[in-house]
């Protein structure tokens, strides 16, 4: 959720906090998150006005499997809602819903599937567990922040706890494949397992300290979503088959070929993790300007977020009145950032509309981020 948290204002403060750094969480009226979405895709293959074609014809497929990186042809999705997002003082209080999956798929198998079976080749895939997964669940958090005075250094630290309810959760633990075409026959087999499950609960928790120095600078550090889901009542899936067509003349019926098999199985309890993400930022004001840098680590993969290093380094304009310009730049394991974002702040009211290219600009980027955001203070 790196480049979705950044959207909208870069270092997030109020209600967004919980879940980034809760030291941050301050408010000086009450202050309610109307409305915020959030959403990113993101391909490793082709730019986005490439790949939304009308129709899959032979130079698409071509440039394509050109475009293919050795290790596959990868697709990942995630959004957040957040569905009510409260802070006032130093308590925040956000329940959001989250969803992520991701879509990958070897190079043989995509061979396979675009340009169909070569006679004589052998083609086998053995995917790795949890290559292709999806999930959805509400995170529900709550966040403290306690100031103390350090010289004449603001110093705080806050604390965050959340309780996830898992709502669906799907792995592909196993798939292999294996198959050859000949001019005499079509001789292959698949074995697929796939872990799913309905309801899942958890906990998790968030650590975080902020620094405000005399001159504008301020530093910041947390370590959040530490922790994991537990979901139950799952099941797992199995199909096996295996093809052979070498006595297809003798056969009765083509379904004789198929010796197939499928099995489902009650999964009593799995537990998927967390990211964990150590995060240290700093930020320097300096009249109408913020300048400012963010560096993550993920300590764990999940569905949208190879484990990784991600950074950007940002300014924004607050010399208007009632708007505010920023920009950022940086780099994540998807390739470099490029994000404009824009604050419209009235009395009592706030807008922040974001836009980031990944790998690219927009439309020549190989994916996108967006991001609004309504906030309501009184």
């Amino acid at each position: 959720m790196f480049i979705l948290w950044l959207l909208g204002g870069f270092i997030p403060g109020g209600p967004q906090a919980v879940g980034w750094n809760p030291a941050l969480i301050y408010a000086e009226r009450w202050t309610i998150n109307l409305l915020t979405l959030e959403a990113e895709v993101f391909n490793n293959c082709l730019p986005y006005n490439e790949l939304m074609v009308d129709k899959i014809d032979e130079p698409f497929r071509q440039k394509l499997l050109q475009s293919m990186p050795s290790d596959g042809f990868m697709a990942i999705g995630e959004f957040s809602g957040h569905i009510l997002c409260i802070a006032y003082r130093d308590v925040g209080f956000a329940v959001k819903l989250k969803g992520s999956g991701r879509l990958h798929l070897a190079n043989e198998l995509l061979d396979l599937l675009l340009i169909g079976n070569e006679l004589n080749r052998t083609y086998e895939v053995h995917g790795e567990p949890m290559d292709n997964q999806a999930s959805l669940y509400y995170d529900i958090g709550i966040g403290v922040s306690i100031p103390f005075e350090l010289g004449n250094n603001q110093l705080k630290v806050g604390i965050g706890f959340h309780i996830y309810r898992g709502l669906y959760c799907m792995g592909v633990e196993r798939f292999d494949f294996i198959g050859k075409t000949t001019e005499n026959c079509i001789c292959s087999s698949s074995d697929v397992s796939v872990r799913i499950s309905e309801s899942g609960s958890g906990y998790g928790m968030d650590l975080g300290i902020t620094v405000k120095q005399p001159g504008g600078w301020e530093y910041g550090a947390a370590i959040t979503e530490i922790g994991n889901l537990l979901w139950y009542r799952g099941e797992q899936r199995e199909w096996t088959y295996e093809l052979d067509s070498f006595a297809l003349d003798m056969l009765d019926s083509l379904e004789e070929i198929w010796l197939t098999e499928y099995e489902v199985t009650e999964v009593e309890k799995f537990t998927t993790t967390l990211p964990t993400i150590y995060r240290v930022y700093a930020k320097y004001d300096v009249g109408d300007w913020e300048l400012g840098t963010v560096l993550d680590y993920q300590l764990y993969k999940t569905a949208a977020r190879q484990k990784s290093v991600e950074w950007i380094a940002f300014t924004i304009y607050e010399g208007w009145r009632w708007i505010d310009l920023g920009i950022g730049m940086g780099y994540t394991h998807k390739g470099i950032v490029f994000i404009p974002t824009i604050k419209v702040k009235p009395p009592h009211f706030h807008c922040n509309i974001s836009l980031c290219s990944m790998d690219g600009i927009y439309p020549w980027a190989k994916g996108v981020a967006t991001k609004l955001e309504l906030i309501l203070t009184f």
